[in-house]
């Protein structure tokens, strides 16, 4: 197993979040409730096999030709699509020669419960072009300052700035993962990626992670209310 000492960083330990690797395996708390990545409730690929990603073991890259690659064939961001955007993302690696690696496990953004997630790691770094950096950061200074992030001057900003795509490396998560995030997964590819997340969802329709999202016209997979208002 790959899993890598945890640096004791705040949002890794607090009074209700904490994060530690015991017997080899990864477990988390949040709010008194413990659970272990690898488990059917917060399932990878290979659980003897699971890497952690986080700022500090990856650095910024590159990878011009990538990016340009994405660029001339028309690359658009798509919110919500995670799954696909990492295959996009692995054939443009692959087209141009690297060893990319298919990942899917669990994204933490700060203290609290992971959601199911796909990436490209490729010389043990992150690249992801699901999670709009740049978007991101605004929308947490939203946040910060006190602002409503459902009002539509300030989601309409959001959208605004999701538009952005290229630079590739200056907009996602490319090569480097900020401090407040870390990564936990396996190789995997695509379709495993979507049924591991489809059953765990039909044998945990409560899961922490979900449960306070809303259904999609009944659909088992879940969406914001935040995301609702970014298709609107």
């Amino acid at each position: 197993m790959f899993l890598s000492k945890i640096e004791d960083v705040e949002w890794v330990a607090s009074d209700i979040f904490r994060v530690d690797i015991k017997n080899n395996k990864l477990q988390f708390t949040f709010n008194k409730d413990k659970h272990i990545v690898g488990s059917k409730m917060f399932p990878v690929a290979k659980k003897n096999n699971i890497q952690i990603f986080d700022a500090t073991n990856t650095s910024k890259c590159e990878y011009k030709d990538v990016q340009d690659l994405l660029k001339s064939v028309g690359w658009k961001h798509v919110n919500g699509k995670c799954y696909s955007n990492a295959e996009a993302l692995y054939d443009a690696f692959e087209y141009c020669g690297y060893d990319a690696k298919y990942y899917a496990g669990w994204l933490w953004i700060g203290a609290g419960y992971p959601i199911h997630h796909a990436w490209v790691v490729v010389d043990d770094s992150v690249f992801d072009i699901a999670y709009h950096l740049t978007s991101q950061k605004v929308l947490i200074e939203q946040e910060l300052s006190g602002k409503d992030i459902y009002s539509k001057e300030n989601v309409r900003e959001i959208k605004r700035l999701m538009r952005i795509n290229h630079p590739v490396g200056e907009n996602f998560i490319w090569g480097e993962v900020p401090e407040i995030m870390m990564y936990v997964g396996s190789e995997d590819t695509p379709d495993g990626a979507r049924d591991r997340y489809t059953k765990m969802m039909k044998q945990f329709p409560n899961h922490p992670s979900y449960d306070t999202m809303e259904r999609n016209g009944g659909d088992i997979h879940f969406k914001s209310r935040y995301q609702l208002l970014l298709e609107d």
